[in-house]
């Protein structure tokens, strides 16, 4: 018995898992064959004939140009630049006009000030110069105490500046690596969204010009296989 409730229960679940399955595995596979079997089934409800299988062929290939347009839209905003729409709008808009334009020219005038620096006057001022030996000593280990603490400063500023100079640099290189791999998924996300969306196109628009150029040739073809 607990068996059998298993069984149901997997067999419940069966279709949510297939509904999963077709919307990962083939989705545009499964979209294109089921706009096909609806056109076909649009004939088949209105009789198989000439003007009907013409007339689903007509709306095919409405629907496979529009589909490509969107694909064609779809890339141009991903790389930034407008739509379709928005670029023919653009254009007509630089459509040169037959008729002269009338511009108007203000012309203004500035006035520019000019002025003075003054400059910094240094005073130097003269120390006494040592006489004895202690002195002379002395200030010779000032200077030097002062020197080595230049040079500490000077070495711990250019450790600090290389270490800024490091972090940069390897700011920089991550952001050019994001940058790479953003490029790469937008460049993935074009190409392969508007072959996606071009390829149900171009199948919807062949079928739908099968249909409309033989449509005599295919009523005729499934009246004599039917036996009508």
């Amino acid at each position: 018995m607990r068996a059998v409730a298993l069984q149901l229960i997997h067999v419940v679940t069966w279709l949510p898992r297939v509904g999963l399955w077709i919307s990962r595995e083939g989705k545009d596979i499964w979209i294109t064959l089921a706009v096909l079997a609806v056109a076909l089934g649009a004939v088949y409800a209105f009789g198989v004939g000439e003007q009907s299988i013409r007339v689903a062929g007509f709306f095919l290939e409405l629907l496979g140009l529009a589909v490509v347009a969107i694909g064609l839209n779809d890339s141009r905003q991903l790389f930034g630049r407008p739509g379709v729409y928005t670029a023919i709008k653009n254009s007509m808009k630089r459509f040169p006009k037959p008729w002269r334009e009338t511009h108007v020219l203000l012309v203004g005038s500035a006035g520019s000030a000019y002025g003075s620096a003054t400059a910094a006057a240094i005073s130097n001022s003269t120390s006494r110069l040592p006489t004895t030996l202690e002195e002379r000593v002395a200030l010779l280990e000032e200077r030097l105490y002062l020197a080595d603490t230049q040079i500490n400063e000077g070495r711990h500023k250019l450790e600090e500046e290389a270490k800024k100079r490091k972090a940069v640099v390897e700011a920089e290189a991550e952001a050019r690596a994001a940058g790479d791999k953003a490029v790469q998924k937008l460049i993935e996300e074009a190409v392969i969204g508007g072959i996606r969306l071009e390829t149900m196109g171009v199948v919807w628009l062949a079928f739908g010009l099968t249909l409309s150029s033989l449509s005599e040739e295919i009523a005729c073809l499934i009246s004599k296989l039917w036996g009508t």
